[in-house]
């Protein structure tokens, strides 16, 4: 089955499938051999086990990632900063919007 990470806590994963359920999944031991961190936003496919948890079993390609947080597959970034109190960091609303502009996101 093919579903849509929406979640990650402690190793599980939360994995939305196409009728809108929320399956809880762990992700098989070869995407750690492999260096393979599974993020919120990966399309993926799993297999239900009998107790209604799932096994992540494959990781599609990724369009883009960000390291902090850990998603993957952003369309869209929004930048929002206080207009005063505390006082906008220029720096570091050039440092999203160099980012966003490295992986193809839209601002």
């Amino acid at each position: 089955m093919k579903g849509l990470i929406v979640k990650g806590i402690a190793g599980f994963y939360y994995v939305r499938n196409d009728q809108g359920d929320v399956i809880q999944c762990k992700a098989r031991g070869n995407f750690k051999n492999e260096g393979i961190v599974p993020h919120v936003g990966d399309l993926v496919e799993y297999q239900q086990l009998e107790d209604g948890d799932g096994i992540i079993e494959e990781i599609f390609p990724r369009k883009n990632q960000f390291i902090r947080p850990p998603i993957a597959n952003v369309d869209l970034i929004v930048i929002v900063v206080a207009a005063s109190k505390p006082k906008p960091n220029p720096f570091i609303i050039d440092r999203f919007l160099v980012m966003a502009e490295r992986s193809n996101t839209d601002i």
